[in-house]
């Protein structure tokens, strides 16, 4: 799957930092192979229905790619074909009870791949919205009127497109994978990894708010030329400092859980 997703990571700027997700599943695995289940190796109805779907999955993954080429939705076929045919496989070696230990290292390769073409669309959509409503918000209590019609904010000297690349999807993308392999790492209580991913999701869209809002100031009180200028520099600074916010925030909790456990040591 790596290789096949290795030319979307190579050609796509917002999933070049897919070639980390292969690295980051082999640390995974890395801390869950010595506490792995013993083997039972148990063909059962459930499990090879599960492989069986897998691989009529990846059939029809290669048959898209032989019609159509490496399209997202070809690309969403192969990872669930391999999620499919792992989960089955792992539940033959491991057993029911305890295959999901070995499971999740491969699950965590499909935050790597984009989302098929028609929920990408409606979801890039409606962060591009709530990004735009939130922005205007901020324009107006920072005082410049401002209204958000579609995609644009109208300011009083022209308006200011909320573009694709604002939406935050890219930087969710990111800080999602982040949250997710340092909650599993660091975090064994399932509330404490929820609220780090929650609190990824929150950094990504907050941070593209300010970017939005940052460029059409910009654009309000020095011209529209800025906008362009400073675009891809302000994503790459909102996409750092999100990251930052769940590195910040993992580096925190351990500390706190560190201090507590010396203090109830002490007692």
């Amino acid at each position: 799957m790596a290789f096949k997703a290795s030319n979307l990571w190579l050609t796509v700027p917002g999933f070049a930092f897919g070639w980390l997700v292969p690295v980051l599943c082999l640390v995974l695995l890395g801390e869950i192979w010595p506490k792995r289940p013993l083997l039972i190796g148990s063909w059962r109805p459930g499990n090879i229905t599960v492989c069986g779907l897998g691989l009529t999955c990846f059939l029809l993954f290669q048959s898209h790619v032989a019609a159509s080429g490496s399209r997202p939705a070809a690309m969403f076929a192969l990872a669930l074909s391999v999620l499919l045919f792992a989960s089955g496989y792992l539940h033959y070696l491991y057993g029911p009870k305890r295959w999901w230990c070995v499971w999740f290292p491969f699950a965590f390769v499909a935050l790597a791949l984009p989302l098929p073409s028609f929920l990408y669309d409606h979801l890039t959509g409606w962060l591009r919205l709530q990004v735009g409503y939130l922005a205007v918000e901020l324009l107006s209590v920072t005082g410049i009127p401002a209204q958000l019609g579609g995609y644009l904010i109208y300011l009083p000297k022209g308006p200011v497109g909320v573009e694709e690349a604002c939406s935050g999807l890219r930087s969710l993308q990111s800080a999602l994978m982040l949250a997710v392999f340092f909650g599993w790492i660091y975090f064994k209580s399932a509330m404490a990894r929820v609220l780090l991913i929650l609190w990824g999701c929150v950094l990504a869209l907050m941070g593209n708010v300010l970017r939005v809002y940052g460029l059409s100031r910009m654009a309000h009180d020095h011209g529209f030329d800025v906008v362009e200028r400073y675009h891809d520099l302000t994503g790459w600074i909102i996409l750092a400092m999100t990251l930052g916010g769940v590195v910040l925030a993992v580096w925190v909790s351990q500390r706190v859980q560190r201090f507590l456990h010396i203090n109830l040591q002490h007692e």
